[in-house]
C-alpha cells in the first residue's frame, strides 16, 4: 500500500515536472554486447534516490531498479540482470540485444523536490574481428600493403560481422586532398546478430605505370574500429616502360646501408627487393594524410624521408632493391644493385718474397716467375702485374699467366702466378706493380708497388771439362784459329773506317735537323743551376722548385679581402688570422671513430702523434677560409720558416682545382697550370722529379668547385683521391662540408674549420683598423655582439672581413634585424664605392639597378647541377658587355682566364690548348642573392603545382639563403615559399628562419619567435645538419632578443663539451655557444656513461649560461657522486636545479654531492645504484632488438676535449 502511494506520489509530481531533465546522461550510448556495460550520468553525489525504467514509459511501467537512500531494490536488481553504480549509472551486468531499448531515469535530489527525468537510448554494439577495415589484397593482419594491380581487377574493403553496420568509402589520396571514387559498388549483408560492409571498386586505368594510393574509410562514428582508415598503394603498368638505370651501391658487409628513394620528397613508396626470381615487399611508407611506415622484413627500417636503412647488411641481401614513389606530381622508380665487400687482410695484393710492413726491392734474374695474392676478400677480383711507368711496358714481358681462385665462406682467396722475361735492359732497375685489373678496379683495392733489381748474370762455356782426346783435338785446331782471328782483326779495322766516314758525312747532313734540339739542351742547361752534370736530376729538380715558389708567391700576394679593393691586393700572410680547426680521425673503412679534437694551429696538420694518415680532407662551409688556408700552406713553403714543418717537404704542388679544365695526365696539369710559358722542363722531367724526390706535399683546393670531368676515373687526380698514385705523398684536399664523397678514401683523417672566435675576429679587425685605434675595433666588435644577423654572417671569416673593411669606412649606426638587411647593406656599399670612384659619370649613363637578366642567369646557373661558371662570351650574351664588365669592376663577378683542353686531345700529348674565361660570383651568396631576386618574382606568379616543382630542384640544405632573401626581398610571393618550405621534412624550423625576414609584419615576426620558443625545442642526432643549423640560428636570435625558452632538449647528438671555448660540440660538427634565457637544458643519451671528468664539465658549461634555471639529464648513467665542493657551491648560489632520470625514477642532485628520489628523502645508495645501471643496460638491450644495437651502455674513457 506505501508503495502504491509512493508511485501515486510520483506521478503527481511528473504532471508539474521540468521533464526536460538537466542534461545528467548522454542521450545517445553504446553497449558491447556480452560485456558488462554502464550506462553512464553524472548524478550529483548527494542526491536523494534514481530510479531506472526500461522504457520512457515512467507512469505505467514499473522500476526495473530503485536506489534510495543508498539501498538498491527492485526487480531487476533482485533477478542480478542490473546493478546501479554509487553515482546513480546503470549497470548491465552482461548486455544482450534484448537491452537495444530507451533507459530512463527519475533523479530525487530531495525527499521534496520534483524529480528530474533523464532519457537514454541504447544501442548494443557488435564488434569486428579485425580493428581497421579490411582490403583483400592485404589480409586481415595488415593496415597497409602494395599491390601491383592488371587492368580491370577487383579490390574489395569490408568490415564483417559488426552491428552497427559500417558505411565504407574508396577515395584517392594525394597531397591535394582526397577525391571520391565514383565507380565503386557497396553491400550491406543482414546477419542473425550483426551486419557485414562491402565496398568493392575495379582498377580501370590505362596500362601507363602510375602509384597510386587508396584509402578504405570506415565513415560510422562510435568506437567500433581502433582506426577508421586502411590503405593500398595500388601500381598499374609495370615501371619498366620507364628505362630506370639501376644504380650500383657498393657497401661493406655487416655496414649500415642508407638507400635513398630521392631527393625530392614523396608523397608515398614502396621498396621491394628481389629475392630469386621474385620481387617482395620490403616496406611503404605513406607521408600525407594518416603518416603511416610499415616495415615488412626484419633488419630494415625507414627513415622519415622514405630511406630505407639496412641494418647489418648480410650476403643474402645482395641484389637489386626497387623504390617505387609517387610526388604528387608524377611517379618515378629507382633502382640499386647492392653489392657487398669484404676489405682482404693485408689489404694490399701481398708479393711473394717482399715484406708486408716496409718498401719492398727484389733482384731478380733476366726471366723467372712472380706470384701474387690476394686473401680474405670480396667480391671475387682480378689481379695483374703493370710497370708502374707506362713507358717501361717494354722492358718486361709476362706470359704463362695462372689464376687460381678459391672460396672460403663469403671470401675468396685469389692467386696470381706469371712467368716474365726482360726485353730491353734500358736501366738496372724497374718498378713493378700487382693490382686488380682495371675492369674492376674498386676504391678499396689498392695496388702494390715494388722495384725490382736486375742480377749481373756470369755465362760460363758449358763443355768446361773435356777429355784429354778432346784437349788434343783442341790444340790441333788452335792454328787455324789464329788464323781466322787475324783475318777477323784487319777486316774490323776496314769495317770501322768505312763507318766513321759515314756518320761523319751523316753527321754534316743532319746537322741543321738536330740543331734546334741542340739550342733546347743549350737553353735548358743555361736556366739550370751549374753542376758537374748540368742534365742531372738535381738541376732539374732545383729548376722546377724555382718556377714553383715563383708561381706561389703571384697567387699568395694577390689575395683580395673585399671585392672592391682589386687596387690594393694583399699578401696572404698580412690577411691570414687563424681560426678554429678540430680533427676526427676515420677507420679503413671510411667510418670514423672517436671525438672532434682542436687544434692549437694549422702547423699541427703535420702532428705526427695525432695524425694519424697522409691523406687530410680540410672541410668546411663557404667562405671559411679553405682557400686562403690552402694559399698560406704554400706561402709558409716557399718562404721555408725554420718554425714551419712545410719546411720538411722537398716540394710542393698546389693544384686550385676550379680552374682545371680536360687535363687527364697530372704532370701536364703542373707544367700548364704552375709553371711559365717559357719552362723547357717537359711532362717526362716532372715525372722524373716527382718519383725520386723524397718528400711531396700535393695540395688540391676546392674539391666542390671541380669540374665533374676532372673527377673521372680515366684522370691522375681521381687516381691520386683513391690513394692509386703517390701513396708515398702526402695530400691535403680542401672542401665544403660533407661534399667529399667518404668512399673515396677512406681511413683519412678529416679537418674541420669553425670560422673565426672572438680572439681571431679582435685580431683582425685590429689588422685593419690599426694597432693603436682599439676605440674603433672596439666599436666594430659591440655591433657584432648586439646583432644576432652580423654574428651568423661573421661567423664566415669571408664575410667577417667583408664587413670589418667596409665598417672602418661606413655608418655603423644602421641595424641589420634580417640576413636580407644585411646584404643589401653589402651590396648598396659595393655600388656606392664605384660610383664615387668613376665620380658619378658612368653609373648616371646606364641603370645598373636592372639586374634582371643576371638574376636568371644566376638561377639557372644553381639549378644546372653539374654547371660551376659561365664561359665570358656565354654570359655577355645574356647580360651585355657592358653590364659584365661594370660588375667585374663591382668585384662581385670574377673573370679568370683559364686553359680549355679539347676532349679527343691525349693527355700526354694534347693539342695547343684555347684560352677562355671562366666567370664566377666572388662568393656563392652573391650568386644566391641574385637567383633568390628571380625566385621572389617568379614566385609571385607561378602556380603552387608549378612553384613546388621549381622548389624541388633547390635542396634547402645546400642553398639556405636563397630562400631567406626571396622571402625578404618580396614578403608577398615569400609566403608562397614558406608555405612549401612547411610541407617537406625538417622545413617547419628552417620556414620559421624564413618568416623573420619578412620585415613588413613586425608582430607576426614576434609572435612566430614566441610560439617558438614556447614549446620544447629540440635538437636531435636523427635532425639533418640544415635543421640543426636553422635552430641554433634561432635560439641565437631568440636570445639576443631576450625572448625566454622554455625547455632546449638535446637529443643523442652531445659530442663533446668545451669549457674553455664556451660551447657544446654536435656530432654533426656544429657546435651551440652558451645561450642566455633558456629556463631548462635536457639532455638525452641513451645508455650512455657519462663519467666524472664529462659531467663536470657539463655542469661548468651550465654555469656560463645566464638565466638557466634547470638541467635534466635523461636515459642515461651519471656518477654516483660529485666531490667537488666549489662547484656544488656555485650551482647552488646560481640556483641551477640538477634532476637525473635514468629509467623511471626520478632523482635530485644535493649539496652533498649524492642524489636523492626527488619524491621522497631516500638518498640513493650504492646497491641502488647498481640497480639503475643494469636496470638502463636491460631497458636499451631490449631497445636494441628494433634499433640494431643504437643505444647501449656505452662505457666512455673520454667525450670531452680540453684543448
Amino acid at each position: 500500500m506505501n508503495l502504491l502511494l509512493w508511485i501515486l506520489g510520483i506521478v503527481l509530481y511528473l504532471q508539474c515536472s521540468d521533464t526536460d531533465g538537466l542534461g545528467e546522461c548522454d542521450p545517445l550510448q553504446y553497449l558491447e554486447i556480452g560485456k558488462m556495460g554502464t550506462i553512464k550520468c553524472s548524478f550529483d553525489s548527494k542526491f536523494y534516490s534514481v530510479f531506472w525504467y526500461n522504457s520512457s514509459d515512467t507512469v505505467n511501467d514499473e522500476p526495473i531498479l530503485n536506489f534510495k537512500e543508498n539501498v538498491k531494490s527492485g526487480r531487476g536488481y533482485l533477478s542480478g540482470e542490473y546493478d546501479v553504480a554509487d553515482d546513480g549509472s546503470l549497470i548491465i551486468n552482461e548486455t544482450t540485444l534484448q537491452h537495444e531499448r530507451t533507459f530512463t531515469a527519475l533523479l530525487f535530489r530531495t525527499r521534496s523536490e520534483p524529480p528530474k527525468t533523464n532519457t537514454v537510448s541504447v544501442i548494443i554494439t557488435v564488434t569486428p574481428s579485425t580493428t581497421f577495415p579490411v582490403i583483400d589484397k592485404c589480409g586481415n593482419n595488415n593496415r597497409l600493403c602494395f599491390s601491383p594491380e592488371e587492368q580491370g581487377s577487383l579490390i574489395t574493403c569490408s568490415v564483417e560481422s559488426s552491428k552497427p553496420a559500417v558505411a565504407l568509402n574508396w577515395v584517392t589520396r594525394t597531397d591535394h586532398g582526397d577525391s571520391n571514387i565514383s565507380a565503386q559498388v557497396t553491400q550491406v549483408v543482414e546477419e542473425k546478430y550483426a551486419y557485414s560492409s562491402f565496398s568493392t571498386i575495379a582498377s580501370d586505368q590505362s596500362n601507363t605505370f602510375v602509384l597510386s594510393l587508396l584509402i578504405c574509410k570506415a565513415t560510422f562514428s562510435s568506437e567500433l574500429l581502433m582506426y577508421n582508415e586502411s590503405s593500398v598503394l595500388i601500381q598499374y603498368g609495370h615501371w619498366s616502360s620507364l628505362s630506370p638505370e639501376i644504380l650500383k651501391i657498393w657497401a661493406r658487409l655487416g655496414s649500415t646501408v642508407e638507400l635513398s628513394c630521392s631527393q625530392k620528397n614523396k608523397d608515398y613508396l614502396v621498396w621491394r627487393r628481389q629475392s630469386s626470381d621474385l620481387l617482395e615487399t620490403t616496406a611503404i611508407a605513406v607521408f600525407i594524410g594518416i603518416k603511416d611506415i610499415q616495415v615488412l622484413a626484419p633488419k630494415y627500417t625507414v627513415k622519415g624521408n622514405g630511406t630505407l636503412v639496412i641494418h647489418d647488411v648480410e650476403i643474402e641481401q645482395e641484389g637489386l632493391f626497387v623504390c617505387i614513389s609517387h610526388d604528387g606530381e608524377e611517379s618515378d622508380v629507382i633502382l640499386y644493385n647492392l653489392l657487398l665487400y669484404i676489405i682482404p687482410e693485408p689489404t694490399n695484393p701481398v708479393v711473394n718474397g717482399c715484406p708486408l710492413d716496409q718498401y719492398c726491392v727484389m733482384e731478380i734474374g733476366s726471366f723467372g716467375t712472380l706470384v701474387c695474392s690476394l686473401s680474405g676478400v670480396r667480391p671475387e677480383l682480378d689481379l695483374q702485374w703493370k710497370t708502374y711507368f707506362g713507358s717501361d711496358s717494354k722492358m718486361i714481358s709476362f706470359y704463362d699467366e695462372g689464376r687460381k681462385v678459391t672460396q672460403s665462406g663469403d671470401t675468396f682467396n685469389i692467386i696470381l702466378t706469371s712467368k716474365y722475361r726482360l726485353n730491353k735492359m734500358l736501366k738496372n732497375r724497374l718498378t713493378l706493380t700487382c693490382e686488380v685489373s682495371e675492369n674492376k678496379t674498386h676504391f678499396l683495392y689498392r695496388s702494390t708497388t715494388f722495384e725490382v733489381v736486375f742480377k749481373e748474370e756470369h755465362h760460363t762455356e758449358a763443355n768446361s771439362y773435356t777429355t784429354s782426346d778432346d784437349t788434343v783435338a783442341e790444340m790441333n785446331k788452335r792454328p787455324i784459329a789464329v788464323v781466322v782471328v787475324i783475318s777477323s782483326f784487319i777486316a774490323l779495322i776496314f769495317i770501322v773506317g768505312i763507318a766513321v766516314v759515314l756518320v761523319c758525312k751523316k753527321d754534316k747532313k743532319n746537322k741543321s735537323q738536330m740543331h734546334e734540339e741542340d739550342v733546347d739542351q743549350e737553353q735548358m742547361t743555361s736556366m739550370l743551376p751549374n753542376k758537374a752534370d748540368d742534365n742531372s736530376i738535381s738541376a732539374k729538380t732545383e729548376a722546377l722548385i724555382s718556377q714553383l715558389r715563383v708561381g706561389y708567391q703571384r697567387i699568395c700576394n694577390t689575395i683580395t679581402p673585399i671585392p672592391f679593393a682589386r687596387d690594393g691586393l694583399y699578401g696572404v700572410d698580412v690577411v691570414y688570422v687563424e681560426g678554429g680547426m678540430k680533427i676526427k680521425h676515420r677507420n679503413s673503412d671510411g667510418t670514423s671513430h672517436g671525438n672532434w679534437t682542436y687544434l692549437n694551429s694549422y702547423n699541427d696538420l703535420f702532428t705526427d702523434s695525432l695524425v694519424k694518415s697522409n691523406f687530410l680532407v680540410i672541410e668546411g662551409d663557404p667562405g671559411i677560409g679553405k682557400s686562403t688556408l690552402a694559399a698560406k700552406l704554400a706561402s709558409d713553403w716557399c718562404t721555408s720558416y725554420r718554425s714551419s714543418p712545410l719546411k720538411n717537404f722537398e716540394l710542393l704542388i698546389f693544384i686550385r682545382l676550379k680552374y682545371l679544365t680536360n687535363m687527364q695526365s697530372f704532370y701536364e696539369t703542373i707544367k700548364q697550370m704552375l709553371l711559365p710559358k717559357d719552362t723547357l722542363l717537359r711532362d717526362a722531367d716532372i715525372e722524373e722529379i716527382l718519383r725520386k724526390s723524397k718528400s711531396v706535399l700535393i695540395l688540391l683546393d676546392g674539391y666542390d668547385e671541380a669540374p665533374s670531368k676532372i673527377l673521372d676515373t680515366k684522370s691522375d687526380i681521381y687516381h691520386i683521391l683513391t690513394r692509386n698514385m703517390f701513396q708515398q705523398f702526402t695530400v691535403i684536399l680542401t672542401t665544403r662540408t660533407n661534399c667529399f664523397p667518404r668512399n673515396l678514401s677512406p681511413g683519412g683523417d678529416i679537418f674541420r674549420l669553425t670560422g673565426f672566435n672572438e680572439a681571431a675576429r679582435r685580431a683582425y679587425i685590429l689588422k685593419v683598423v690599426g694597432d693603436k685605434d682599439v676605440k674603433a675595433a672596439e666599436i666594430i666588435m659591440e655591433c657584432l655582439h648586439e646583432s644576432p644577423i652580423l654574428g651568423e654572417f661573421c661567423q664566415i671569416p669571408l664575410f667577417f672581413v667583408l664587413f670589418t673593411h667596409l665598417a672602418k669606412r661606413e655608418d655603423l649606426t644602421k641595424s641589420f634585424s634580417t640576413v636580407t638587411s644585411f646584404f643589401r647593406f653589402i651590396i648598396s656599399c659595393l655600388h656606392q664605392r664605384q660610383k664615387l670612384k668613376n665620380n658619378n659619370t658612368e653609373c648616371d649613363q646606364y641603370n645598373w639597378t636592372d639586374h634582371s637578366q643576371l638574376d636568371k642567369a644566376a638561377f639557372e646557373l644553381l639549378t644546372e647541377t653539374d654547371k660551376l661558371f659561365w664561359i665570358k662570351e656565354e654570359l655577355c650574351a645574356k647580360v651585355g658587355k657592358d653590364f659584365y664588365e661594370h660588375y667585374v669592376r663591382l668585384g662581385m663577378l670574377l673573370g679568370e682566364e683559364t686553359l680549355l683542353h679539347s676532349d679527343h686531345a691525349s693527355s700526354l700529348n694534347s693539342e695547343i690548348p684555347c684560352a677562355i674565361t671562366k666567370v664566377t660570383f666572388y662568393h656563392k651568396l652573391f650568386l644566391e642573392w641574385h637567383a633568390a631576386h628571380y625566385l621572389s618574382r617568379y614566385a609571385d606568379k607561378a602556380t603552387v603545382t608549378e612553384l613546388r616543382r621549381t622548389l624541388r630542384n633547390l635542396d634547402p640544405s645546400n642553398l639556405q639563403y636563397v630562400y631567406r632573401f626571396a622571402c625578404g626581398i618580396n614578403p608577398e610571393s615569400g609566403d608562397k615559399i614558406i608555405k612549401y618550405l612547411k610541407s617537406i621534412e625538417d622545413g617547419e624550423t628552417f620556414a620559421t628562419l624564413c618568416i623573420l625576414e619578412q620585415t613588413g609584419n613586425t608582430e607576426s615576426i614576434e609572435s612566430t619567435l614566441q610560439d617558438f620558443c614556447s614549446e620544447t625545442v629540440l635538437i636531435s642526432s636523427e635532425s639533418s645538419r640544415l635543421l640543426q643549423r636553422s635552430i641554433v640560428q634561432l635560439i641565437d636570435i631568440a636570445s639576443r632578443k631576450k625572448v625566454a625558452i622554455d625547455c632546449f632538449h638535446l637529443e643523442n647528438c652531445i659530442s663533446s663539451v668545451n669549457v674553455g671555448k664556451e660551447h657544446i660540440q654536435l656530432t654533426s660538427g656544429l657546435h651551440v655557444d652558451k645561450f642566455q634565457y633558456i629556463k631548462e637544458l635536457k639532455i638525452t643519451e641513451m645508455g650512455r656513461e657519462f663519467i666524472l671528468d664529462t659531467t663536470t664539465s657539463i655542469l661548468e658549461f651550465c654555469l656560463l649560461c645566464d638565466r638557466l634555471q634547470q638541467l635534466t639529464f635523461d636515459c642515461c648513467l651519471l656518477p654516483f657522486s660529485i666531490e667537488d665542493r666549489a662547484l656544488i657551491g656555485k650551482l647552488q648560489q646560481e640556483d641551477i636545479t640538477v634532476a637525473w632520470i635514468p629509467t623511471a625514477t626520478w632523482y635530485s642532485f644535493c649539496t652533498s654531492g649524492n642524489w636523492k628520489q626527488r619524491y621522497g628523502e631516500k638518498m640513493l645508495t650504492e646497491t641502488d645504484y647498481l640497480k639503475e645501471r643494469d636496470n638502463l643496460a636491460d631497458f636499451h638491450h631490449g631497445q636494441s632488438k628494433m634499433k640494431v644495437n643504437k643505444y647501449q651502455i656505452i662505457k666512455e674513457e673520454e667525450i670531452l676535449s680540453h684543448n
